[in-house]
C-alpha cells in the first residue's frame, strides 16, 4: 500500500507526528527565529511503499509562521536532476497550503510553519538519484537527494553494517511508536525473526512489549554516504509512560543496544468546561498531590476572590457559597463547614495554590484526572 510522505524521514530519535495541532507532518529542527513569511526549507514530495520511493511528485516550500499566500513568481532557477543530469519537468503551484507546528526534537518549543505544495507536470518514476535546486526571492535552496530504486531484494541487512538503533516518537508527549535500525550502505531487507534476546527497559526495568512483523525501509543517499533504515512498529498503544527507554538484543548474532530515549513528564494542564486554562503560575505536583492556582480557577468558575494579607486567607464567594482557605491550613471551610485536606495551600511566586480536588469541588464541580496526559478535567456546577 502506497502512502504519501511529505518530508525527510530521519532515523534516530526524532518526532514523527509533527504538525500535531492540525494533523499534518513536520520534522524537528533547530530553533526557528524569523518573521512570518520568511522562507525556511524545501522538501521533495513523494510516494513510497513499504520498501522504497516509487515516484517523486513535487516539492514543498516551507515558511515560518502562518501565512495564506506567496508570490509563486518568486520561485526561480529551478533545476531538477537525475543522477546529475538535468530533467525537463515543469513545476507549478498545486493550490494546496497546510499550516502546522514544527516541534523541536525534545519538544521544548514549537513554532508555526506553513507548507506550499508544488507539483511536477509528470510524476518522476525512473530509477536514479534525484536532486532539485532553485532560488526563492534570491535565496538559494536544495531539497536534498531522494533515490528511486528498482525492486528490493530479499537478502537480509548485513549485521556488521548496523550503525545505530534509534526511535520514532510521536505527538507532543513524545510517545514512542517505532524503533529504527540504521545501516551503512544500501541494504535490501530486514526480518523481525532475525531479532533475538530482545529486552525493552524503562528506567532500567524490563517491560513487556511486542513488535509487528511489518518493516518499513528507507534509503537515504548523500554526496559521500548512503544509509538504509528499517522501521518496526510497536504493537498496541504507543509507549507513553514517562521515563528513559532503551532497547537491547541481538541482530543475526551481533549484540546491539539502542540510544536512550526520554519521555518527559508532561506539564500539568487544566480544562474547565471544555476550555483549557492558562496561568501565570502553572499547576504543580507537591507531596504526590496536584495543586492549582486557587484564584484563577475560582474566578474562571464565576466566583469572586478576596485576599486578606494579614490573615493570609483567601475568601471566595459564588452565589450563596463562601469558601475560605488559609495558607498552611489543612481545614478550609465551605459555608462554615470544615473540609479536611491532606495538602495545605501553599504560595508560589505570589499565588495561592490549593489541592486539585478541593478547588474543583468547593463550588459543586467535579474533576477527572488523566495521568497519561497530566490533565485535570473540571466540570463546574
Amino acid at each position: 500500500m502506497k502512502k504519501r510522505i511529505i518530508s525527510v524521514i530521519l532515523a534516530l530519535a526524532i518526532a514523527c507526528a509533527f504538525f500535531s495541532a492540525v494533523s499534518e507532518n513536520h520534522r524537528s529542527a533547530s530553533a526557528l527565529s524569523a518573521e512570518p513569511g520568511d522562507f525556511y526549507i524545501a522538501l521533495f514530495d513523494y510516494v513510497r511503499d513499504l520498501e522504497r520511493i516509487v515516484s517523486i511528485n513535487g516539492v514543498i516550500l516551507r515558511f515560518h509562521g502562518k501565512i495564506d499566500s506567496i508570490n509563486t513568481n518568486d520561485l526561480t532557477a529551478v533545476v531538477l536532476t537525475r543522477d546529475g543530469a538535468a530533467v525537463t519537468n515543469a513545476l507549478t503551484f498545486s493550490g494546496v497550503v497546510e499550516h502546522g507546528i514544527w516541534w523541536s526534537a525534545d519538544h521544548v518549543w514549537g513554532a508555526d510553519v506553513t507548507d506550499f505544495y508544488f507539483v511536477f507536470a509528470q510524476e518522476n518514476t525512473q530509477q536514479g538519484v534525484y536532486d532539485l535546486t532553485g532560488r526563492y526571492r534570491g535565496q538559494n535552496f536544495t531539497t536534498g537527494s531522494r533515490t528511486i530504486e528498482g525492486p528490493v531484494g530479499s537478502a537480509p541487512a548485513d549485521p556488521n553494517a548496523l550503525i545505530s538503533v534509534g526511535w520514532v516518537a510521536c505527538g507532543i508527549t513524545y510517545a514512542i511508536s517505532q524503533t529504527a535500525f540504521r545501516f551503512s550502505g544500501t541494504q535490501q531487507s530486514f526480518y523481525r525473526s532475525d531479532l533475538t534476546n530482545l529486552r525493552l527497559l524503562r528506567d532500567g526495568q524490563e517491560i513487556a512489549f511486542s513488535l509487528t512483523s511489518e518493516v518499513n525501509r528507507q534509503l537515504d543517499s548523500y554526496a559521500d554516504d548512503t544509509f538504509t533504515t528499517f522501521y518496526l512498529t510497536f504493537e498496541g498503544d504507543e509507549l507513553n509512560i514517562p521515563g528513559t527507554y532503551r532497547l537491547a538484543g541481538t541482530y543475526r548474532g551481533v549484540p546491539f543496544s539502542s540510544e536512550e530515549h526520554k519521555i518527559p513528564v508532561p506539564p500539568i494542564s487544566v480544562v474547565l468546561d471544555g476550555r483549557q486554562l492558562t496561568f501565570d503560575v502553572p499547576p504543580q505536583s507537591t507531596n504526590d498531590r496536584i495543586v492549582l492556582p486557587l484564584r484563577a480557577i475560582f474566578e474562571a468558575m464565576g466566583a469572586s476572590v478576596v485576599w486578606d494579607g494579614g490573615a493570609q486567607t483567601a475568601t471566595a464567594t459564588k452565589g450563596d457559597t463562601v469558601v475560605v482557605m488559609t495558607i498552611g491550613c489543612t481545614s478550609p471551610t465551605v459555608n462554615g463547614r470544615v473540609v479536611t485536606i491532606d495538602q495545605p495551600g501553599i504560595v508560589i511566586n505570589g499565588r495561592l495554590l490549593a489541592p486539585l480536588r478541593f478547588v474543583a469541588e468547593a463550588f459543586g464541580g467535579t474533576v477527572d484526572w488523566n495521568g497519561a496526559t497530566q490533565t485535570a478535567i473540571i466540570t463546574s456546577q
